[in-house]
C-alpha cells in the first residue's frame, strides 16, 4: 500500500496509529471508569458457570472500555444467568425456564424484602430491552424518547443506564437471597 507521496506504508503502521490515537483520546475517560468499578466492584470470589463468569467480567471491561450498550446487554445476561440459578435453588424449575420478566415477578413474591433491587433489575430490563428489540420511535423506553423528555444527550443517558447496570449486576451477584 502507498501513501498519498507514493511511498509504501506498512498497513500494521497504520492500524497501531489508530489504535494508539484511539487509546489517547479515551484514556482519561477509561480510567475515570475503572475508578469507578474498583469503587463498587465486590472483593469476593464467586463460583459460577464459565458462561456467566465470561459475561460478569466481560460487563466490567465493556464499562471501562466506554462501550456502555455492551455493558447493559452484559449486565442483564449476568442478572438473568444469578436469578435463573436461584430460581433453580428455590425449586422454582418451570420459572428459571422462563424469561427475566417471569422471575423477577416471582421473586417478588417470594423474596419481598429485596423489592428494591429486583424493581431496579426490572427498570434495567425495560432500558436494555430497545437495544435487543427494536420499538417504534415514539415507544417510551427507546433512547431518543428518554432524551428527549429528560433533555439529556443520549450518550449521557446510556453512559449512566451502563453505570447503574454495573452497580446492579454487582448487587444481584452478592445479595444473601437465601435470607
Amino acid at each position: 500500500m502507498k501513501d498519498l507521496l507514493g511511498d509504501d506504508v506498512q498497513e500494521n503502521d497504520e492500524v497501531e496509529a489508530y489504535l494508539a490515537e484511539m487509546d489517547a483520546d479515551t484514556l482519561s475517560a477509561r480510567a475515570s471508569n475503572l475508578s469507578y468499578v474498583m469503587s463498587i466492584a465486590p472483593d469476593a470470589g464467586f463460583a459460577m458457570p464459565h458462561e456467566s463468569f465470561l459475561v460478569f467480567t466481560e460487563a466490567r471491561d465493556a464499562f471501562v472500555s466506554g462501550l456502555y450498550v455492551a455493558t447493559l446487554m452484559l449486565a442483564q445476561a449476568f442478572i438473568e444467568h444469578r436469578l435463573q440459578i436461584l430460581m433453580e435453588e428455590l425449586g422454582e424449575h418451570s420459572v428459571a425456564k422462563k424469561g427475566i420478566s417471569a422471575i423477577l415477578k416471582r421473586l417478588l413474591v417470594l423474596r419481598p424484602q429485596h423489592a428494591f433491587i429486583l424493581n431496579r433489575v426490572d427498570q434495567m430490563r425495560a432500558f436494555r430491552n430497545p437495544f435487543t428489540h427494536l420499538k417504534p420511535f415514539d415507544h417510551p423506553y427507546t433512547i431518543g424518547q428518554i432524551s428527549l423528555a429528560k433533555r439529556v444527550d443520549p450518550r449521557e443517558i446510556l453512559f449512566r443506564n451502563a453505570r447503574d447496570s454495573l452497580s446492579i449486576m454487582y448487587t444481584v451477584a452478592v445479595i444473601e437471597w437465601h435470607r
